[in-house]
């Protein structure tokens, strides 16, 4: 019987009841009105009970892992920020979900935060010992600290990851990166590779990085600022300045080339190099700046200038015109042949952006003939205004070490 039914019963009861004298009309409405709420919110209980009961339990499981993807996504944007709200929320959703705490420890290596990175990168391990995104985050931690005495275990987690997971993009990429750092470029090389020539997320990364290891080589730093440099997107003047002196050992070429400058002979020369002591000394802009040696070295030797108002300006960065300009000072220093300093004027330019009448005219056509450097192989333009990268510069200085030492 449906509630219309039942309300026609109930009414039928109400009114017999009132002209039998038991209630009066006013009591029976007021029963009535009643009787009908009480019926609507049980139809309404009812109803909503039955809806619960169909309603599918949720998955908080499937939920932290779509958090987890997000915040990886975000990571490789560099949203940083992003991914760790994302990485949050799934750790709330799911205190036990391994990748999440991973993910976590990614943004703290990034903030350089590296002790409490590394404490979530074996949090995360502790939670999913089958995890191998658990175990290339530690790695991918240890490598971000950039320190040489954990290279080893980065490479042991990569090696654990790779071990649950053989065809990890992220473990055999990173652990890539590892081995580049240490210099051991073939092993790199071949992960590359692998990465560079199948469809995934790493593939175009792993090509770039191929050309990048292939300019490392032609690089081939030597010494600790060299092996810094590398990493430079664009160089500044103090960090030319450190490379003339420690990579191009600036000072030994010079004395070998004229040995009279730091000889008893020669009363004009020395007169000349005390006045560049004199400039090296005056500099403004230098006191206690991580490159204040090497600075005053390269302006003492005259491979560097200063500025009218005796600054130095180390933290400038250097544009292609302004490196083409120092190779050719440096030339001209260790060779002493002064007649380089205007070797092409007056020839007709050979880069559609370089017009003859330049400043840096002769500059750039003398480095881009002895091969030092090469305009861009698309265009032809040498590109004055770009910056130099710390990668470009050791391949330029690797080949006018090569020119000099023919010269010798």
């Amino acid at each position: 019987m449906d509630f219309w039914g039942w309300q026609g019963i109930v009414n039928d009861m109400l009114e017999k009841s009132a002209s039998c004298g038991i209630l009066s009309p006013f009591l029976v409405e007021l029963a009535m009105r009643k009787f009908i709420i009480f019926l609507l919110f049980a139809v309404f209980v009812l109803v909503n009970c039955s809806r619960m009961q169909k309603r599918q339990p949720v998955d908080v499981s499937a939920q932290a892992e779509d958090y987890v993807e997000s915040g990886m996504q975000a990571v490789e944007e560099g949203n940083w920020k992003e991914a760790a709200l994302s990485f949050n929320q799934a750790i709330r959703l799911d205190a036990d979900y391994a990748e999440a705490y991973a993910g976590i420890a990614l943004v703290l290596a990034e903030r350089r935060q590296f002790h409490k990175a590394v404490e979530y990168a074996e949090k995360a391990i502790q939670k999913d010992t089958r995890s191998p995104q658990a175990y290339t985050a530690k790695g991918r931690v240890l490598l971000m600290m950039q320190k040489p005495d954990q290279m080893a275990a980065a490479l042991q987690a990569f090696d654990k990851a790779l071990q649950l997971d053989p065809n990890n993009d992220d473990a055999l990429f990173f652990k890539a990166q590892t081995l580049a750092w240490q210099e051991k470029y073939d092993e790199a090389a071949k992960l590359l590779t692998v990465l560079a020539s199948q469809p995934g997320r790493y593939k175009n990364k792993a090509t770039r990085q191929l050309a990048f290891l292939r300019r490392l080589q032609q690089a081939s730093p030597k010494t600790p600022i060299g092996k810094k440099m590398v990493n430079v997107e664009a160089m500044t003047r103090a960090d030319l300045a450190a490379l003339l002196v420690e990579e191009l050992d600036l000072p030994t070429l010079v004395n070998r080339r004229n040995p009279n400058l730091y000889g008893p002979a020669y009363k004009s020369v020395k007169q000349a190099e005390q006045k560049k002591s004199d400039r090296a000394a005056a500099i403004t802009d230098i006191q206690g700046h991580w490159a204040e040696s090497w600075i005053r070295e390269v302006v003492r030797l005259g491979a560097m200038d200063i500025f009218p108002d005796k600054s130095f300006r180390p933290d400038e960065k250097v544009r292609r015109m302004d490196f083409a300009l120092t190779m050719q000072q440096v030339i001209i220093l260790v060779t002493g042949n002064r007649s380089l300093d205007t070797a092409f004027i007056g020839m007709p330019s050979q880069f559609p952006d370089v017009k003859k009448s330049h400043y840096a005219f002769n500059a750039v056509t003398l480095c881009v003939e002895r091969g030092i450097m090469a305009p861009d192989p698309q265009t032809g333009e040498f590109r004055l205004n770009d910056d130099v990268s710390g990668v470009d510069a050791l391949i330029s200085l690797r080949k006018l070490q090569a020119i000099l030492n023919e010269t010798s």
